[in-house]
């Protein structure tokens, strides 16, 4: 679901869009019980700095919510960015 969000995300989309998916990704990572990288891989790849294939608008998104989950994502951040770092 992520992973789509990310990839449709557009500015021309209406207002409310969104804050909507954010909002969504938010309460999906509060409502886990065990976050998996794969949950995490789509949004930190956004908010990668040389990753110059992505919107900006979709880059702001997952900024947003990993801002918003940081203190839920704290104990599976420095894991999965290991991880993404050495594939």
């Amino acid at each position: 679901m992520f992973e789509h969000f990310l990839k449709s995300v557009r500015d021309y989309h209406l207002d409310s869009v969104f804050p909507s998916m954010g909002s969504i990704m938010v309460l999906v990572i509060e409502e886990s019980e065990e976050i998996p990288v794969e949950k995490l891989k789509p949004l930190l790849a956004r908010v990668k700095k040389d990753n110059t294939d992505v919107l900006p608008i979709a880059q702001n998104l997952s900024e947003r919510v990993l801002v918003k989950s940081a203190e839920r994502l704290k104990p599976y951040l420095l894991p999965a960015v290991r991880l993404l770092v050495n594939l």
